[in-house]
């Protein structure tokens, strides 16, 4: 990492998790500061890991791995439509066995978001139901094969479960900034995520976020793919823990959490505004290499009662316990 790191206007942001998104190149402006060595974070209280966590994994045990599963394609059109049976080894009853990329990780976050706040019992239960029958979105309904988000799953949860859903209340954070880092890491605007989400899950809630691997061609920096998590603890030092739909254990260690080396930037000034970035080791297991996990999307979830203080630049929002979708 350079002493100098520049920040500056790019395209327009837009998330997505798992879809593609296309190759743009990172141009900067204006000069900063960088912490280097000393912007990994160090000295944050460790929040509490969830207790009873859940951990719904994509199927892995047949042909297909953790990437692919295969499915009954009825209608020959080369996708997964909602209904068609699927797995991840081919049955040979199936009249147009064909294989495809299993993109569910969002969907598997969900729903171990759903079980750990305590309105569901089976995530993966859940999780199958919706992988086989589909989550409608306004963009049509979801199954395995196709990217989405952990809102997907939670608020159609909450339209077939309204009873439930009225005492919910659901945060939703991206990042709507057009500044970034000029290595490709993406800047959020007067606002630390990594503290943020520490405070919400030392207040109870539940947590899950986005994320995008960053691909580099030796002059410019781009996102491209995307993955999903469900947080159960940041570290007081440079980890946070998680369930992993893709793993079922660490690099070097056995179990269902896995934990991850992470770093955050900022407080960076510039035009007006103080901007962090927070990334991890997921696609390599090395803070020190690209591509690195690079932090978009944050959601909590709740149930009444329910109350936070959350801080961001000095000011306290105070949560209610009321259903709500709060987009930042």
């Amino acid at each position: 990492m350079s002493a100098t790191t520049t920040v500056g206007r790019g395209s327009v942001f837009a998330f997505l998790l798992v879809i593609c998104l296309a190759p743009t190149a990172r141009a900067g402006n204006v000069a900063v500061v960088d912490a280097g060595t000393a912007g990994l974070v160090s000295g944050e209280p460790l929040s509490p890991r969830v207790l009873g966590y859940s951990d719904v994994d994509k199927s892995h045990g047949g042909a297909g791995g953790w990437g692919t599963n295969y499915y009954d394609d009825l209608n020959s059109n080369g996708a997964h439509d909602p209904g068609e049976p699927f797995g991840d080894t081919a049955d040979p009853s199936w009249t147009n066995a064909t294989s495809g990329t299993d993109n569910s990780c969002w969907m598997a976050s969900g729903c171990n978001m759903l079980q750990q706040l305590g309105v569901i019992s089976d995530a993966a239960a859940l999780y199958n139901q919706y992988a086989l029958n589909g989550v409608p979105t306004t963009g049509g309904t979801l199954t395995w094969d196709e990217g989405g988000l952990q809102e997907d799953v939670i608020q159609y949860w909450m339209s077939q479960n309204p009873t439930v859903a009225a005492g919910m209340t659901v945060e939703i954070h991206w990042r709507s900034s057009t500044v970034h880092y000029t290595d490709g890491m993406y800047a959020w605007e007067d606002w630390n995520p990594r503290t943020e989400v520490a405070a919400y899950l030392a207040a109870g809630w539940q947590v899950g976020l986005g994320m995008w691997p960053l691909s580099f061609d030796g002059t410019n920096y781009w996102h491209s793919g995307g993955h999903a998590l469900t947080i159960q603890t940041i570290g007081a030092g440079a980890t946070f823990s998680c369930t992993d739909s893709d793993r079922d254990a660490d690099f070097s260690a056995t179990g269902d959490v896995n934990t991850y080396t992470d770093a955050t930037r900022g407080p960076t000034a510039f035009a007006g505004h103080n901007y962090y970035a927070w990334y991890n080791d997921f696609y390599d297991g090395d803070i020190d290499y690209y591509p690195v996990g690079d932090v978009g999307y944050i959601i909590a979830i709740i149930p009444e009662p329910a109350s936070i203080a959350i801080t961001a630049l000095g000011a306290v929002l105070i949560l209610r316990p009321r259903r709500r979708i709060r987009i930042r």
